[in-house]
């Protein structure tokens, strides 16, 4: 009877660990990495490399019976987390899918990067500012889509160019901008396209 339960405990360890392999693999790595580019990914691809293997050496441990009931109990803790992390990951992506549109008819319609000539206003304990977006869809006032004989300056960046938790005028770029035109650049304009959580790849 005890020879009985250990091969069925035996039985669900392995299951759990091959189900968590399921994600946890050099194909799913392809999958979930295809189109992205960037450092790190040589580390990340060894990652998941370990992963396979380790886990494939834990089912053959398992098998064999040479592994604790504590040895087995965390494999099967980290085979949960795993699995759990893993259907997150793949309920964010199709949530991702299912809200993704098309990038012309996002900037017609919500603009550049908020949704135009709206205005924001944050009170809390920390900060008292306004945010007000122009026609365009980023922090700012109007501008001519036209700029003439103007320089332009575009600043791209996250809260810390957005001006979190100021009013834009305190944001480094007007600061930038004001500190050009008080040094003989009068032509100079510097746009805010700041955005909270901003990131490289956007």
């Amino acid at each position: 009877m005890e020879l009985y339960n250990m091969k069925s405990n035996n039985k669900k360890y392995t299951i759990f660990v091959l189900l968590a392999l399921v994600f946890w693999n050099p194909i799913s790595y392809s999958l979930v990495y295809s189109g992205v580019s960037g450092g790190g990914l040589e580390i990340i691809q060894i990652f998941y490399w370990t992963i396979f293997l380790v886990g494939l050496l834990t089912v053959f441990l398992i098998q064999k019976n040479l592994l604790n009931e504590t040895a087995r109990n965390m494999i099967l803790t980290t085979a949960i987390s795993g699995l759990l992390f893993s259907v997150m990951v793949i309920g964010d992506r199709a949530a991702g899918l299912m809200m993704r549109k098309d990038p012309e008819t996002r900037v017609k319609a919500e603009g550049l990067i908020f949704e135009p000539n709206i205005k924001a206003v944050y009170h809390t304990f920390e900060f008292d500012f306004d945010a007000n977006v122009n026609s365009l869809g980023f922090r700012g006032e109007e501008i001519n889509i036209d700029k003439g004989d103007m320089y332009r300056i575009l600043c791209l960046g996250d809260s810390f160019t957005y001006g979190w938790g100021v009013n834009i005028d305190d944001s480094w770029p007007k600061k930038l901008e004001t500190y050009l035109r008080t040094n003989g650049m009068e032509n100079v304009e510097v746009l805010n396209l700041g955005q909270g959580g901003g990131y490289t790849k956007q």
